[in-house]
């Protein structure tokens, strides 16, 4: 009877201690399991633009587009001159889409990494009502993205 209650114990420890918020890639926090993997990158030789709209497209043929984000640099003053590495204020960092596919939170977070080139990174997650990943449905939209670029002219 003791050994049966402290293994009781120690699994609902064990799930309090496991369970916390989650940062979604969108800079959001969300309530669910801490240490599973739930993300999926891809990087693709095409402007942020392309792979945004793309991004969309694939949310919309999936399931629902909730909200899309656009995050700026601040507007600050500075008084040092700027560099020539550094991010012009008002410049866009990334943009980022959030949906809903089979009643799974879906999070899209396009950012340029090269202008130059242009390179663009895609990350994906996904977060199940209970907390928990879908890797495969991650995996899934994140090769779709990259299937509907390909069907994109350049």
């Amino acid at each position: 009877m003791k050994i049966k209650f402290f293994a009781v114990l120690a699994m609902a420890c064990a799930s309090f201690m496991f369970a916390g918020c989650v940062g979604t890639v969108d800079g959001g926090n969300r309530a669910g399991w801490v240490f599973l993997p739930d993300k999926m990158e891809g990087l693709y030789e095409r402007t942020s633009d392309q792979v945004y709209d793309a991004s969309k497209a694939v949310l919309l043929l999936k399931g629902v587009l909730v909200a899309e984000r656009v995050i700026h640099t601040p507007f600050t003053a500075s008084t040092n001159a700027p560099s020539s590495t550094a991010p012009v204020a008002g410049a866009v960092i990334y943009r980022s889409l959030e949906g809903k596919v089979n009643q799974n939170s879906v999070y899209v977070k396009v950012q340029e990494v090269d202008p130059a080139k242009p390179l663009t990174q895609v990350t994906v997650q996904v977060r199940t009502k209970a907390g928990g990943t879908d890797q495969g449905l991650a995996h899934e939209i994140e090769k779709e993205i990259a299937l509907k670029l390909a069907q994109m002219r350049q």
